[in-house]
């Protein structure tokens, strides 16, 4: 299991952006699907996009995505401003 911090901003139009412990910055779009699934449309810095679908759970002011592969989990906090 991967824990990430990161400040992520979550806009009412599908867009995102986020850092993770890392450094990386990514940015894209996302769509809400049936089953608390979502469909993450990210594009890197090298203006490649990448499609994932994945499991999303939130509890507070936490984020957990899963994917369908056994450990293949991500936590983020939202960070206040």
């Amino acid at each position: 299991m991967m824990f990430l911090d990161l400040f992520k901003k979550s806009k009412k139009d599908g867009s995102f952006s986020a850092v993770d412990n890392e450094g990386m910055a990514v940015r894209g779009k996302y769509t809400r699907l049936k089953n608390g699934r979502v469909k993450f449309e990210i594009l890197h810095s090298d203006a490649s996009v990448e499609i994932v679908i994945l499991n999303v759970f939130v509890s507070g002011d936490e984020l957990t995505v899963a994917g369908d592969h056994p450990g293949d989990v991500e936590r983020y906090r939202r960070m206040r401003q």
